[in-house]
């Protein structure tokens, strides 16, 4: 039986790390449109393989919580671009 302690602990993590990388993906794509002569605006230095990254963390974490076995599974394995 699942403790519904621990379920919710991962809930709320995965919810944590689904904003953060929300915000992160969101950044990316204001960053993105300024123009490379005020680059020292950006506030993110993430590179475009590094949002694809993020996109697939995002996958994985909006998957992880719909998996027949959560939370048993294990968390997912992410980029590490991100640190909550």
């Amino acid at each position: 039986m699942i403790s519904t302690i621990n379920l919710q602990v991962e809930i709320d993590w995965q919810k944590t790390e689904l904003s953060s990388i929300n915000q992160a993906i969101e950044q990316f794509g204001s960053d993105a449109k300024i123009p490379d002569i005020y680059s020292e605006l950006r506030v993110t230095s993430y590179t475009e393989n590094d949002y694809y990254a993020l996109l697939g963390d995002r996958k994985l974490l909006s998957e992880y919580v719909k998996q027949i076995d959560f939370p048993e599974c294990g968390r997912p394995t992410l980029s590490g671009l991100i640190s909550v």
